[in-house]
């Protein structure tokens, strides 16, 4: 698996801007991303930026959310 970034820049309260996803490929990082969306709701993870960091070597087999950012209000 690899690790991606993907996060977008609507940002308001009680919301998610990023988050740091152990996944196989694009498409289950905005699947994830979507589940996890707060109050900001699903459209700004539609079209969200995914940047690959780098590649997993942990013991893990399915996809995993490793980090995120959250903006309490």
């Amino acid at each position: 698996m690899k690790i991606f970034l993907i996060g977008h820049d609507d940002r308001g309260y009680d919301c998610y801007s990023h988050f740091v996803i152990v996944a196989n490929d694009e498409t289950e990082v905005r699947t994830m991303a979507i589940k996890m969306a707060a109050d900001e709701g699903v459209e700004p993870w539609e079209t969200a930026e995914i940047t690959e960091q780098g590649t997993y070597t942990g013991e893990k087999t399915e996809p995993f959310c490793l980090l995120s950012s959250f903006h309490a209000g």
